[in-house]
Parts: structure tokens; C-alpha cells; sequence
């Protein structure tokens, strides 16, 4: 393996470990088990304005983080393929859609939240 696919394999790998941790934070803030905290979490003014925003917003935004981290982790992890079958350049490709659908997933998602929020004003 050249040194290339070795790096993309690496970012790769980093990408679809990040892909998971939005699917665990979507899938708790739609049970309800993400709590105000701060580390995770859509900290907009709207959504730490009560408790009862925090919950409204992570219940709305939960599912647009799951679902957008769940193809995020599938297309990181089809980059790392790629890449260990000897076509780093697809790879390196699919690893920048991957970071795009994560970004995507993040503002939607925090946008999504920031609306529910806001609804119960």
C-alpha cells in the first residue's frame, strides 16, 4: 500500500469514528437522554433558553443527526475501502463527502432544533 492510501485510510477511519459519535448524540437527544451539558449538544440562545427548549429541540434535531451521521459513516468507511483497493483518489473524494454530510447534518440539525425552540415561546 502506498502512502497515500495509508493516509486516506486514516482520515477515513477518523471521519467514520466522528460519523459514530453524531449517531450516538442524535439517538440519545431523540430518547430524551441528552441532558443539558457541555459538550454536546445545540447550544443556540433559543435552545438553552428553558429546559423545556433543550428537550424540544434535541427531541426535532435527533433524528437528522442519526440519519446524517449513519451515511456519513457508511461513505467514510466505502472510502476506506476504496482507498486499501488501490484508488486512493476515490477515496479522498468520498472522505470530503463524508466531511460535507457531516457538516450538513450538524447545520440542519441545529437549525431543525433551533425551530422546535423556538415553537414553544
Amino acid at each position: 500500500m502506498e502512502d497515500g492510501a495509508l493516509g486516506v485510510v486514516v482520515i477515513a477511519l477518523v471521519v467514520a469514528a466522528g460519523s459514530a459519535g453524531l449517531v450516538l448524540v442524535g439517538r440519545a437527544s431523540t430518547a430524551g437522554r441528552l441532558r443539558p451539558n457541555p459538550w454536546a449538544g445545540i447550544r443556540l440562545p433559543s435552545t438553552m433558553a428553558s429546559e423545556a427548549a433543550w428537550y424540544a429541540a434535541h427531541h426535532a434535531a435527533g433524528p437528522v443527526l442519526t440519519a446524517g451521521g449513519t451515511v456519513a459513516a457508511v461513505v467514510a468507511v466505502l472510502a476506506a475501502v476504496l482507498a486499501l483497493a488501490g484508488t486512493p483518489s476515490a477515496g479522498l473524494l468520498l472522505v470530503m463527502t463524508a466531511i460535507a454530510l457531516l457538516l450538513t447534518a450538524t447545520l440542519w440539525s441545529g437549525y431543525v432544533g433551533h425551530k422546535a425552540a423556538v415553537r414553544l415561546r
